[in-house]
């Protein structure tokens, strides 16, 4: 593994637990159960990118069980199922909420009956694209920061591709969590999705307090 790639990896990790922390402090502050649900994708993320950093320097972690089930098969189903179920709960779409646990019985069948697992490769990628491109238009829409901050974490699954590079996937990863941590963090919120309608309330409120 090139050197380079693992110092990205190792900021990745970093990034990632920053996320975290975000995450926790997001929740403790609001309580609400979607939030909560957000923990396992950030220990999902943070799963990974230590793997990914252990790989970099020689240490393969993962175990499979039958054809192509794997540890980090099912981490990585859980990265790709629940922006996806965090999705169906900012739509409201509560009739759907069960099609990422039928989605996650077929891969898991999928991977540990089926030799081939390129049917389960390219439905994720194309539910994943599906999903977090309606996530990031929402997001935008809704003035959601989080929401658009997901949604760009198909960059971080799509880097496991074989079709990228070691670089270009690296690249791919570190984009898709610092875009995440601008979300969690809330500066997307407060510095690029200013709602203008609400700025322009508190600056009437505070002109009325001046006034009295």
């Amino acid at each position: 593994m090139i050197w380079y790639i693992s110092v990205i990896d190792f900021f990745i990790l970093i990034l990632v637990l920053l996320n975290a922390y975000f995450g926790i402090r997001k929740w403790r502050e609001s309580k609400i159960n979607i939030n909560l649900f957000l923990m396992i994708f950030f220990i999902a993320l943070i799963f990974t990118a230590f793997r990914q950093l252990l790989f970099g320097l020689g240490i393969f972690l993962d175990v499979f069980f039958g054809e192509n089930l794997s540890i980090n098969g099912i981490i990585s189903l859980i990265i790709l199922l629940v922006p996806i179920q965090f999705l169906l709960y900012l739509k409201e779409w509560k009739r759907y909420y069960y099609l990422p646990l039928i989605f996650a019985f077929y891969s898991l069948y999928n991977l540990y009956f089926v030799p081939d697992n390129t049917i389960f490769r390219v439905s994720s990628i194309v539910l994943g694209a599906i999903a977090f491109t309606i996530l990031i238009f929402n997001g935008i829409r809704r003035r959601n920061g989080v929401s658009i901050s997901i949604g760009f974490i198909f960059l971080y699954g799509l880097a496991y591709s074989e079709t990228l590079t070691l670089l270009t996937g690296a690249i791919s990863r570190l984009i898709g969590v610092l875009v995440l941590l601008l979300g969690t963090s809330g500066i997307l919120d407060k510095f690029v999705l200013i709602d203008d309608e609400k700025e322009e309330k508190i600056k009437n409120t505070w002109i009325a307090k001046m006034v009295k």
